[in-house]
């Protein structure tokens, strides 16, 4: 779990320290510079059936510098605060019905997004939002198509795929 800073107050005349100097210069900036953050990502085939929504699973990971990704449990926050959370999913192509993702926080649903479907190119869908988290809270996204069932595009970081990054205690 990374340590979220927190800073000394000085007194006047107080005499600088190593350790002092490390806690409220070093180690805080080492912080910012590299805070929680983790992006998970599907690199296998995932097919859809119409009209239900699949949870999805990520085999795959571009970072993680918090130990949050898990490809058998997902996404669990380590390190307390507010995260930028962001998911998306590139959908195959076909004009019929809509397709969907929900982005969920412990089993809820905290961004929904629909759009159509296109007969001449795949549909991508994005959901981003900023929540507080506990340790322990979780990240799962759910995709659905409408009308028809289609694949979910992968084998890019950028395709379908979750992530986090702490903003603020």
């Amino acid at each position: 779990m990374a340590t979220v800073p927190s800073l000394d107050t000085w007194v006047a005349k107080e005499t600088p320290t190593a350790n002092k100097m490390n806690k409220n210069v070093r180690d805080a900036s080492n912080f910012l510079l590299n805070t929680p953050f983790a992006w998970g990502y599907r690199n296998a085939v995932l097919s859809l059936t119409d009209g239900v929504w699949t949870d999805v699973t990520f085999d795959a990971e571009k970072a993680d510098n918090d130990a949050m990704f898990s490809t058998s449990t997902g996404f669990t926050v380590v390190t307390p605060g507010w995260y930028s959370v962001r998911a998306g999913s590139r959908f195959g192509t076909s004009g019929t019905g809509y397709r969907a993702l929900r982005l969920k926080q412990n089993g809820n649903d905290i961004d929904v997004v629909y759009g159509p479907g296109l007969a001449s190119a795949n549909v991508t869908l994005r959901a981003e939002t900023e929540v507080y988290c506990n340790a322990g809270d979780t990240f799962t996204l759910a995709v659905m198509t409408s009308g028809v069932a289609v694949a979910v595009i992968v084998g890019q970081p950028f395709y379908t795929f979750l992530r986090a990054r702490w903003m603020a205690a």
